[in-house]
């Protein structure tokens, strides 16, 4: 392959980023048809202060180029060809979001551009997710991508929006204001055609596929002419011509057409079903006709690789519980990491036939698409820097990811529909996406099923077991977390008879949920590879095993009911990395549970787990009120570090401060290793291994060890236990008051109760408490709830969500109050806390894992008494007078 371009210059002139810019951005700006006066250089551009984490830095561009109004619309930095140009992209969207805030209600930059020559990526200036990545040699007179490039960032491009004014409105949406009218296209299809979730994003993803379609058509016009009002064929103007001779004419013309020569694909055996013989648009003439009036003027060519998951987090996300739907839909910064650590190796070894050169990937519950679609990217953008490929050779190589090594199941049909249809419009006809049930190791055929999906079931059977077995390099999932199979249920028990994980001394569970049986069903389809012995010259070559990049919920990894689910990993996988995920990760699916993405190495024989690579992040792209916040992503952050861990191998542990304090279950971001002989085979999560965690507890036992305090154990105070079930009879028709952790401020006033008997009260009421008891909250968000339990309540009963320590007086009481309601004990609860949708503290984690720093002498227990009776006293009379005021209310009102 040539190390050069006819185009521009050699690779090889290329030394430092000046030459970047003169002989190669200069260069491609004059290609692209940009008017000197139309590109402002670093000299004249603005300089600014941008943050990323805690640091600051001053930052200026290479260039900002204007249209033809004057306004800006790329931003464009080059970068040394040693430098990874990926690595700056928050410096370009950091500016370009200053530039967009000059002007009131519109965002003038679309996109923003980082080179180092060898790299040319472009992204929306409100995204992460590249719309073009082309590498040097790609830059060549009739090479497609160069083709694409330039009709999409061309000045004529640009300035297209004033060349068919007159005729038509088209031009590039922003993903935001996109995003807003898929929302609101959503609304429409729900409200006029009373479609359930799924099949309103069905019909949808059928006009979108049309959309995209006839704006490349439009792109290929734009190549040879100036457009004409008929050629935008996805428009009312079209309609309206049509539906003189046609009802319906986007139905019967435009989707009767895409359907039809999908049929002759899959009649050769191309392509599999996307749409059923003669299937219609099942929504109404004047719907479609509003939802192609919402969308005819955006030009969404060049931008459709992100359109997936931004179509369904929008049309299911926001409108389906995960309960419903049975699984969450993965946010695509989390995709995006995934596949970005994933072992997607692309070799060029030309002994081997391609196929041997490109890894197997898999997602046995891939929904859309998402995961399949982001891997083929990545794949593609590997397979651009094998240098050594020609440009035909490399076609050969995409073809072959794109049709022989993504394969994907789902057991909904329209979503493994609508998965082949994003497939399609990606570059692959999804014809390695199969609708089934992937837990059903027997493949199990229900009597009904047509032909189609009888011999699609076997095909899949031969490719995860049968004759043809494929052993994948890499499963990139989310399996559905609330998916359970009973045994109970007979079709249920027949699948968790197939199951190792579902066993238990011959017996199989009474339930389990999907998510772990997927563990063992993706270990049996991983590559099995064993190491061997294979000589080489002199070096010993090992075969790669597979790995399995999932996400899972905590409670998998921290359990306590969980522990044969970590064995089997121990037993089966080499553990690569955890990297916790926030709480409000699945907000916008409605799901507030604790996740965490691990990854997995299928172990073979002799295997040895090594030093585990872990972080606990506090933002993914969103906030806890679903608002976006790309800027505060961490995982951009956290994928710099485990590359460079890869490499060298070095320990880590960062503590970075860039949480957010009004989100009150957030925290530093951490990026740590975690080596072998401190891995607790009862936690997996990366909260217990916290390096904030671990700091505190060392400057807490070095005041231990310097004689300045005791430190003690949970164990070492009479824990309140709860009332015994055979103790339920001694209590019945008595009268008890109650409160939760609800009806008590932060500071431990109890501002509320309830009194009533006792098979009256909630069933979590089984903490009977006496006077000076000290009690503190247990969940992780309510920690720092702690309470003195006052005469006038001694002998009641409290929620099960407090644990209780009983003091010997008041005196110790008013010193275990200040212990607990300290940041170090704060930070343990919220650490140490285990379970996915309730995290909290055990009795037996606060017993034999909790510190507690304790004053040594009397001078210091005396301090801590008399400050702590100060506030006790103030909480104690703002007691009174709340309990004061009730009283006269309620005789007030039953006098």
């Amino acid at each position: 392959m040539a190390t050069q371009t006819k185009m521009f210059c050699e690779l090889t002139d290329l030394k430092n980023e000046a030459g970047v810019e003169a002989l190669f951005v200069d260069r491609l700006l004059n290609a692209l048809d940009y008017p000197d006066h139309k590109v402002k250089r670093k000299e004249s551009i603005d300089q600014i202060t941008i943050g990323r984490g805690s640091k600051k830095e001053n930052y200026k561009p290479d260039y900002v180029l204007l249209d033809s109004a004057n306004e800006p619309i790329i931003v464009i930095d080059a970068k040394a060809p040693d430098e990874n140009p990926e690595d700056y992209h928050y410096q370009v969207s950091s500016y370009a979001l200053y530039l967009n805030q000059k002007y009131a209600n519109k965002n003038p930059v679309r996109y923003v551009i980082v080179t180092n020559a060898h790299k040319f990526i472009v992204y929306p200036w409100d995204s992460e997710t590249p719309i073009f990545y082309l590498q040097f040699e790609e830059f060549q007179e009739r090479n497609e991508k160069w083709l694409d490039l330039r009709a999409n960032l061309s000045y004529l491009a640009f300035n297209q929006i004033n060349s068919t004014k007159d005729i038509f409105k088209f031009e590039k949406p922003e993903l935001t204001a996109l995003i807003k009218k898929f929302n609101d296209v959503h609304n429409l299809i729900r409200k006029k055609d009373s479609l359930s979730p799924t099949d309103a994003f069905y019909e949808f993803s059928k006009i979108m596929f049309i959309k995209i379609r006839e704006d490349a058509n439009i792109h290929k016009v734009l190549r040879e002419r100036d457009p004409a009002k008929e050629d935008f064929v996805f428009s009312t103007n079209w309609i309206d011509g049509q539906s003189r001779v046609e009802a319906n004419p986007f139905d019967t013309i435009l989707f009767r057409h895409v359907r039809d020569e999908l049929e002759l694909k899959i009649q050769k055996g191309e392509k599999k079903r996307i749409f059923e013989t003669g299937e219609i648009l099942d929504l109404k003439a004047s719907t479609i006709y509003e939802i192609v009036r919402e969308l005819q003027n955006f030009d969404l060519y060049g931008i459709d690789e992100d359109l997936n998951g931004r179509m369904f987090e929008t049309f299911l996300n926001a409108t389906v519980r995960g309960k419903e739907l049975g699984q969450f839909f993965t946010p695509r910064s989390v995709v995006h990491y995934m596949v970005e650590t994933a072992p997607i190796r692309i070799y060029s070894d030309p002994d081997k036939k391609i196929d041997e050169n490109i890894p197997y990937m898999l997602d046995g519950c891939c929904g859309s698409g998402g995961f399949l679609i982001d891997a083929m990217a990545f794949a593609s953008r590997k397979v651009d820097e094998l240098h050594n490929l020609s440009s035909s050779k490399k076609e050969e190589y995409k073809k072959a990811i794109q049709n022989r090594h993504l394969y994907g199941v789902d057991s909904n049909e329209k979503i493994a529909r609508i998965a082949r249809l994003n497939m399609y419009l990606h570059g692959d006809g999804g014809s390695k996406i199969f609708k089934a049930d992937s837990l059903d190791k027997h493949f199990t055929i229900d009597p009904g099923v047509n032909n189609e999906e009888r011999e699609g079931i076997l095909e899949l059977q031969k490719i995860l077991d049968g004759d043809t077995k494929i052993q994948f390099d890499v499963i990139l999932t989310n399996p559905p977390f609330s998916i359970s199979y009973k045994e109970k249920d007979a079709n249920e028990k027949r699948i968790l008879e197939q199951y190792t994980i579902a066993k238990k001394s011959g017996k199989i569970s009474a339930s389990e949920n999907s998510n772990v049986l997927f563990i063992e069903r993706y270990k049996d389809v991983l590559k099995n590879a064993t190491k061997k012995s294979e000589k080489d010259g002199n070096d010993t070559k090992e075969e790669n095993a597979g790995e399995l990049l999932t996400i899972i919920d905590d409670t998998v990894l921290n359990g306590e009911k969980s522990q044969k689910y970590r064995n089997y990993i121990s037993e089966n996988f080499i553990i690569v990395q955890v990297v916790s995920l926030p709480f409000n990760t699945f907000f916008r699916a409605q799901a507030n549970i604790k996740t965490s993405m691990i990854h997995l190495r299928r172990k073979r024989k002799g295997d040895t787990q090594g030093d585990i690579f872990m972080a606990i992040t506090n933002n993914i792209g969103h906030d806890d009120h679903q608002k976006d916040t790309p800027s505060r992503d961490n995982l951009k952050i956290v994928a710099k570090y485990f590359h460079e861990w890869q490499k060298t191998g070095k320990r880590i542990s960062e503590i970075i401060h860039n949480e957010d304090k009004d989100e009150p279950l957030g925290c530093p971001l951490q990026i740590f290793t975690v080596p072998p002989e401190e891995l607790n085979k009862k936690r997996f999560d990366a909260f217990y291994y916290s390096p904030e965690l671990k700091e505190a507890k060392r400057q807490i036992i070095s005041s231990y060890e310097a004689g300045e305090i005791d430190l003690k154990k949970g164990s070492e105070f009479r824990v309140v236990r709860v009332i015994k079930k055979r103790e339920l009879p001694d209590y019945q028709s008595k009268r008890f008051k109650y409160f939760e952790i609800g009806n008590v401020t932060i500071d431990g006033t109890i501002v509320s109760h309830i009194e009533d008997g006792f098979e009256n009260l909630p069933t979590r009421g089984r903490l009977k408490v006496q006077e000076n008891d000290v009690l503190f909250a247990k969940n992780n968000s309510s920690r720092g709830t702690t309470v003195i339990i006052p005469s006038w309540f001694s002998g009641n009963l409290v929620t099960t969500g407090f644990i209780g320590i009983r003091p010997k007086d008041y005196d110790e009481a008013l010193i275990l109050w200040s212990i607990l309601e300290s940041e170090f004990f704060r930070k343990q609860v919220y650490y140490l806390s285990i379970t996915a949708s309730q995290p909290e503290v055990r009795d037996n984690i606060f017993k034999n894992e909790m510190l507690i720093p304790y004053p040594k002498t009397e001078t210091q227990r005396t301090e801590i008494i008399e400050k702590a009776k100060l506030v006790d006293k103030a909480k104690m009379d703002l007691q009174i007078a709340l309990n004061e005021t009730k009283d006269k209310i309620r005789a007030m009102l039953f006098k």
